[in-house]
């Protein structure tokens, strides 16, 4: 063992996390110890954590708090962070407050099943999510592509689905070639079809005119005939681009100074009522896969 190490500030010696004491110290490449028990190891994985459970009877000294304790120890080629997320998960506990990048949360996932462990064993959603799937959900406002890519990649439904709200933003046609393959034809179709779905929802939702009344001497056919030009002139617009990211304000916006240009005070009513329509009727498009 090295002569320096850092010491896991979650598996030490002295934790807490089960009934007996750790009996196994691993040993990550950047020299950080984790002191583990066999055990849950062994529960969790199907290939006694890619053998190096196996054949456990040697005991080395591992210097700890100055002093040398007689221990079970593994090297183990992998780097502290991930390694980290990784114990964290196998034991079903938080590593959220280490903070791990997304960069490491992948790449600790994308490792499990090399350790024997089921990726889908450790993120779940239900009936209560799992504190690794409500990591991963944590980061995908700002990271949702690589989390719903990771998702999709280990057939990780529920994250799929949850994630791809955040996705209604992004450009399909842009995607870099790895990132369509290791997402993989079922997710991307999934992801295809929530944008063209939302999109021609957008259209449908637009399309319908405010409501007519009766001609009056101060709002006639002409009038009425300049409301519907200009309302389709500016859905055509809207439509022309429709993104399914698209706000329900920015709608209202877009829309709104048409009746703010009227000068019949029924039509304007007549407008405001349309647009609240079609907020209301916009929030109820399904937003995920």
């Amino acid at each position: 063992m090295a002569a320096s190490l850092s010491l896991s500030t979650t598996f030490h010696p002295n934790s807490s996390l089960h009934e007996s004491a750790p009996d196994l110290a691993l040993l990550s490449s950047d020299s950080v110890l984790f002191c583990v028990h066999v055990g849950i190891l062994n529960n969790t994985s199907a290939n006694a954590f890619n053998g190096i459970l196996d054949d456990l009877d040697d005991t080395t000294k591992i210097p700890i708090d100055g002093r040398d304790v007689p221990m079970r120890a593994r090297r183990i080629n992998v780097h502290s962070v991930p390694l980290d997320v990784i114990l964290h998960a196998v034991y079903n506990i938080s590593c959220a407050h280490h903070a791990p990048p997304t960069v490491a949360l992948v790449e600790a996932v994308d490792l499990l099943p090399a350790f024997g462990v089921n990726p889908q064993v450790c993120i779940y959603a239900s009936p209560t999510p799992s504190p690794l799937y409500a990591l991963l959900f944590a980061h995908a406002p700002l990271h949702p592509l690589p989390i719903y890519t990771l998702a999709a990649h280990h057939n990780i439904y529920a994250l799929a689905v949850n994630v791809s709200q955040h996705l209604l933003g992004i450009h399909l046609d842009e995607l870099p070639d790895a990132v369509v393959s290791r997402m993989g034809a079922v997710y991307l179709k999934k992801l295809v079809y929530l944008h063209l779905g939302r999109s021609e929802a957008l259209k449908r939702i637009l399309k319908p005119l405010p409501a007519a009344h009766a001609p009056s001497a101060l709002c006639g056919a002409e009038a009425r005939g300049r409301l519907e030009r200009a309302w389709m002139f500016a859905v055509s617009y809207l439509t022309w681009d429709a993104r399914p990211d698209m706000s329900a304000a920015s709608i209202e916006a877009a829309l709104r100074p048409l009746g703010e240009n009227l000068t019949c005070s029924v039509c304007k009513q007549q407008v405001r009522e349309r647009l609240r329509s079609i907020a209301a009727q916009w929030l109820t498009v399904k937003r995920t896969v």
